[in-house]
């Protein structure tokens, strides 16, 4: 029995595929409102690189996501519409008996022992982008009681194609950049140091978790309610009449400043001004950047760095990180509560993992490597 589709309101939909480039929510009750436009059951849009055979897009709508992977491990080699379909020019709909005789179709290992007995054996489907380096295709399903397409759904649904094949394109441009702010975001989070970003009036617009950190704790630095940044004692002065002013104040010319906490550590930061045009990966009207640095988080950092870059323990990497710092062997002992004797033990084990035969030469090593390149504040 054919079931002809709903009726619904068509600039309404386009203005919804528009929206959703951003609203997942509403990309999907405009995908679906198009599918009930001509009675389908459910959905898909699949993305592939033909050159490299990756999928970059598996969007489903109203059925198991399993139905894509099914059908891409276990029917794709199978599907005799493929070969056919691969003929029509991006944009134009396709259906079932314009590809094949209907009666070839109903024999098809496909149709009978996958389609049907999921109770999706018609589609109408519509290529969206055909070149070498992207293929991809909005499907909609038709139920066994929905029956099969025809040219007059295609009529019905072709003037979304075009809004679904830009909106798909700011899709994928507005996916691109969160993938690019994720990892901005993600190396920022890694900085053994911290971040922050304000506005002129020293509003935080944005801030890496090592800073977020140091704000929880009395270190100096805070959130105000008003979502300002408040830097306590005389370096919060100086901030804030470099802010206000166009040059930073005496004796800061550098942009260095210090700050005691309460809890009795000091953090040095580095202020920095921003040119007036606003980098994309910050929100808001961004005008300056702060570098906090912490030597306790610093010492630790550079602790780990070292036991990735030498292979070597973490005892023996908190020895190394000390004699860095220009202590002596009975010195490095005193601070790591051990014997002289432990000291070289693990000195000599550094030496035989890292081919290094002296203090002087493994320090030269340390300083030339990632490990050297967190300075002590």
């Amino acid at each position: 029995m054919y079931r002809r589709g709903r009726q619904i309101d068509r600039q309404a939909v386009i203005e919804k595929l528009y929206v959703g480039t951003t609203d997942e929510k509403t990309w999907t009750e405009a995908i679906n409102e198009i599918t009930d436009f001509v009675g389908g059951a459910s959905s898909n849009i699949t993305g592939v690189n033909p050159r490299t055979g990756q999928l970059f897009r598996a969007e489903t709508y109203r059925v198991d996501p399993q139905f894509l992977e099914t059908y891409r491990t276990e029917w794709f080699d199978r599907e005799i519409r493929l070969e056919p379909a691969m003929r029509l020019p991006a944009g134009e709909g396709y259906f079932e008996s314009r590809l094949l005789p209907t009666r070839v179709w109903k024999r098809s290992d496909i149709y009978n022992d996958f389609l049907s007995k999921i109770d999706r054996p018609w589609f109408l489907c519509f290529w969206l982008h055909k070149n070498p380096a992207k293929l991809s295709a909005f499907a909609i399903h038709g139920s066994g009681l929905r029956g099969q397409f025809d040219s007059t759904d295609v009529a019905r649904v072709q003037p979304f194609v075009p809004h679904l094949q830009r909106a798909l394109a700011i899709r994928d441009r507005v996916e691109a950049s969160r993938l690019k702010i994720g990892a901005l975001t993600a190396t920022m989070d890694r900085l053994p140091f911290g971040v922050i970003v304000l506005d002129q009036n020293r509003r935080i617009l944005e801030c890496n978790v090592t800073a977020a950190a140091l704000m929880t704790r009395q270190s100096g630095l805070s959130r105000q309610p008003d979502g300002c940044l408040r830097v306590r004692g005389r370096g919060g002065t100086q901030l804030h009449r470099w802010m206000l002013g166009e040059t930073p104040p005496e004796g800061i010319a550098d942009g260095l400043l210090r700050v005691r906490g309460v809890d009795g550590s000091v953090l040095s930061i580095m202020a920095m001004p921003l040119p007036k045009e606003t980098p994309s990966w910050m929100a808001g009207d961004a005008a300056w950047v702060l570098l906090v640095f912490d030597p306790n988080r610093q010492k630790s950092a550079r602790t780990e760095l070292l036991r990735q870059d030498l292979d070597i323990s973490d005892r023996e990497a908190e020895l190394a990180a000390l004699l860095v710092q220009g202590l002596d062997v009975a010195q490095v002992a005193a601070q790591m509560n051990i014997s002289v004797h432990t000291a070289r033990t693990h000195l000599k084990s550094i030496f035989a993992k890292t081919g290094h035969g002296s203090q002087a030469e493994l320090i030269r090593r340390i300083l030339t490597g990632p490990a050297g390149t967190l300075s002590e504040s």
